[in-house]
This record gives structure tokens, C-alpha cells and sequence, in this order.
């Protein structure tokens, strides 16, 4: 027999587990609880143009949009509005008309599902009608009681009164409007700090100084260090030279900078969408001479001492937004490191590791030397040391017992040790 675990989460809001008889999860959401708040016989719509915080904003949405909300099947739960306050839309409707007015209403619309609170602070992040995603972190209150922000948005929201629940949707009520990332003064790389950005003057400063290679009309991502992350830089003794180059060195310093900058792609890359893999994408350094720098990001949930569960890291810097800050040509995330780029390339450190003598002879016999100098290498490497060649080489690189000791036969041998080439 099936199990079923129903837990109060607020007056409006349950916890529905359902477990096989084997004890396989089969379903287990958050579920409304339609019990008091507004007249369930009236429809989102309806209940927005009834309530003087709201009727302002219901009367600004599209035709379409209006239309969604009020026809919407009694009973099918489908629609969440994230309603602003009558002040700050009233401030709005002062800098905006017509259809960026009704974009930016859409913009408080989620038409995917119903959320009670609990559920979209469960969930994260959930997309607007528009697409821009919402974050929802939990704030505690007194007496127990808790609420949500609204992160990557400009600025920071709260909801103030959540769980309004209507036969066709839910409202909850915030205290500011929604702005799209359209409708933000697009990123100057030599003005001032981005709005909403916090803690980043360090980094944007330095930036200012750079040639940052980057073209008009092209969007970037960024992930730009936190200003404690500088410190962190001066005080953590293997970067200590690192550090002096940084601040007397104005070209290397510039290159760090744009190691932090790439182009972006269709959708933000450091985000916490996808977990526990490493992707790669050139960095916004040229071909100066040596090989063009590539980034890899890793997403992890280790819950070890040292790292939080859900933590995830742009190379070895700690993203602190679980997604990022949108701008018409930029999506920036910050990071609590300063991220520099390695001294060396593959085959530099091969050549140079004392314990690694076999394999630089193997691969000097080969084109990968040359190769993976001149290309930039797209993961990680793995190096056999010199104990674990020894089951199929000797010291001089004979063969033992293992094929012959032909080019071809190294040749083909080096490839598929791969950790040398990686994908």
C-alpha cells in the first residue's frame, strides 16, 4: 500500500509525499490548501482589480495577459503574479508607457504553475512570462514565521504578503516592481559600477584601466571578484608572486582582468542550473603570443568541511549568486576569488616535473610537444608519474612485453594516454 505524508506548511500551503509500498518515491511537491484569504469565486484577475495595492497594475497588463488571467479554467491552479505595491507602480508608470509599460507588467508573471511560498523558495528559480528568472531565497521572521527575497533582481524584493490563492492562480504581494534586465542601462566597461552590483568597485576600477578587447553590440559574461576576494589575493602566500606581478605588472594585471570576461553564449553559463560537470569557452584574452586561455567551471554539492552543500565554483572561485545579474550586454556573476591563469602549459610542466622523466621522453618522440604548445588545451590533464610508466616502459622507454617499440606504436600510445589531450 502506498504512503502518504501530508505536513501543514502554512494555512495555505501542504507538503504532499506520496511513497510505493516498496518505498520509491512517487510524487512529492508543495500543494495549495484552499481554505480562507480572498473569494475563491473570483479569478486572478478580478481579485487584482478589486484590491486598491493592485488595481493600478491589473489595469497596466497587456490584452493578452489580462485575458490569460481572467479566463483561466476555475480548478487548474496554472498561473503565479507576483504583485507590486501601488507606490512603486504608480513611480513606474512615471517612467514608462505603453507597451514597455505592459512588458514590464508581464514581467510579474508566472505562467508555468501555481507557487505557494514554500514551493518557489523549494524550487529556486522560476522563469517570468517574459523569461528573466527569479530567485527566491527564505527569510526567517519572528515568531517563527518566514518570508522570501527576490534575488538577481534590480534591487533586491521581498514578498510581503504571500498565499493569495484564487481558483485559477495565486498572488503574492511584494514591495517593489520587477524590472526587466531589458530595461536596465546597459553595462559601460568604463563607467561606473552596474546597478544592484555590491561589493565589486575593486574589480570594476582595475577593469577601467584595460583594454578589454570586448565589441560593441556583443554581449559578455563576467565573473567579476568581490573586494574581499583582493584581499584573499595579497594574504594567500602560493599567489604571493602572483600578487606582486598583479600590482606592478599593468599588462599582466590587465590579462588577469579579461580572464575573468568572455563571450557569452545563449544562455548564462555560470549559473547553478547544471551540477557536477566542467564546461570550457575562451576567456577574453587574444592570441598574444601564446596560447589563447580557456576556463573551466566546475558545479559541485560537496558537503565536505570546507565546502557547502550546493556550493559551485567558476575554476576555483565560489559563485555567491545563484544566478546571475542580467543586463542587455552582460550577465555578470560574482565570485570570492581572484582568478588567475596558469604560469605553464601542459607541456612545460611535463618537461619540468622531476617525476615525469617518461613521459616527456615518450611525448618528445611524438608532435604532441608542439601540439599542446600551440593550442589552447580545453579541460584537464592527467600525467602518468614515472612509478606508473614503469608497467609498460622502462626508464629508457623500451617496451616490456607490451607491443613494439615503433614511432607508430608511441605515437598511437601517447594519444590514448590522453590525459595528455582531454576532451
Amino acid at each position: 500500500m502506498n504512503q502518504i505524508e501530508l505536513r501543514s506548511i502554512s494555512r495555505h500551503c501542504i507538503w504532499l509525499s506520496v511513497t510505493s509500498w516498496r518505498g520509491h518515491n512517487i510524487f512529492s511537491d508543495f500543494q495549495p490548501l484552499l481554505t480562507d484569504g480572498y473569494e475563491t469565486n473570483l479569478n486572478v484577475l478580478e481579485m487584482l482589480k478589486r484590491d486598491p495595492e493592485t488595481k493600478q497594475f491589473a489595469g497596466d497588463l497587456s490584452k493578452e495577459d489580462a485575458d490569460k488571467l481572467a479566463s483561466t479554467l476555475a480548478g487548474s491552479l496554472n498561473v503565479t503574479v507576483l504583485a507590486p505595491d501601488s507606490k512603486s507602480w504608480e513611480e513606474t508608470r512615471g517612467k514608462y508607457t505603453g507597451d514597455d509599460l505592459a512588458k514590464i507588467a508581464a514581467n510579474h508573471i508566472i505562467y508555468e504553475n501555481d507557487y505557494c511560498l514554500a514551493s518557489l523558495i523549494r524550487k529556486g528559480t522560476v522563469n517570468t512570462a517574459p523569461g528573466m528568472p527569479l530567485t527566491f531565497k527564505r527569510k526567517d521572521l519572528p515568531d517563527k514565521r518566514y518570508t522570501a527575497t527576490i534575488e538577481s533582481v534590480c534591487p533586491t524584493r521581498e514578498v510581503t504578503a504571500p498565499d493569495l490563492f484564487q481558483p485559477n492562480g495565486v498572488i503574492h504581494k511584494i514591495d517593489g516592481v520587477l524590472l526587466p534586465a531589458s530595461m536596465y542601462t546597459p553595462v559601460d566597461y568604463k563607467g561606473e559600477v552596474p546597478a544592484c552590483l555590491e561589493d565589486v568597485d575593486k574589480f570594476w576600477n582595475y577593469l577601467k584601466e584595460c583594454d578589454l578587447y570586448v565589441e560593441e553590440g556583443k554581449k559578455y559574461e563576467l565573473a567579476i571578484p568581490v573586494n574581499r576576494a583582493f584581499e584573499w589575493f595579497k594574504n594567500y602566500a602560493p599567489y604571493s608572486d602572483q600578487y606582486k606581478r598583479f600590482m606592478e605588472d599593468e599588462v599582466y594585471r590587465c590579462r588577469t582582468i579579461r580572464y575573468h570576461i568572455m563571450p557569452a553564449g545563449e544562455t548564462p553559463r555560470i549559473s547553478s542550473g547544471e551540477m557536477n560537470r566542467t564546461v570550457h569557452w575562451r576567456t577574453n584574452n587574444k592570441d598574444d603570443g601564446v596560447a589563447p586561455l580557456w576556463q573551466s567551471i566546475y558545479y559541485g554539492s560537496d558537503a565536505s568541511p570546507y565546502n557547502a552543500p550546493g556550493d559551485h565554483y567558476y575554476h576555483y572561485g565560489r559563485v555567491m549568486d545563484k544566478a546571475p545579474y542580467a543586463y542587455p550586454n552582460a550577465w555578470i556573476s560574482r565570485v570570492d576569488r581572484v582568478l588567475t591563469f596558469p604560469a605553464k602549459n601542459i607541456t612545460d610542466i611535463v618537461e619540468s616535473d622531476e617525476d615525469s622523466k617518461i613521459t616527456s621522453k615518450l611525448l618528445g618522440r611524438t608532435k604532441y610537444p608542439d601540439y599542446l604548445r600551440t593550442v589552447a588545451p580545453r579541460n584537464l590533464y592527467f600525467v602518468v608519474r614515472d612509478e606508473g610508466m614503469r608497467t609498460r616502459f622502462d626508464e629508457d622507454g623500451n617496451v616490456m612485453n607490451q607491443g613494439d617499440n615503433s614511432d607508430d606504436y608511441r605515437n598511437n600510445y601517447a594519444y590514448n594516454v590522453r590525459l595528455i589531450w582531454g576532451h
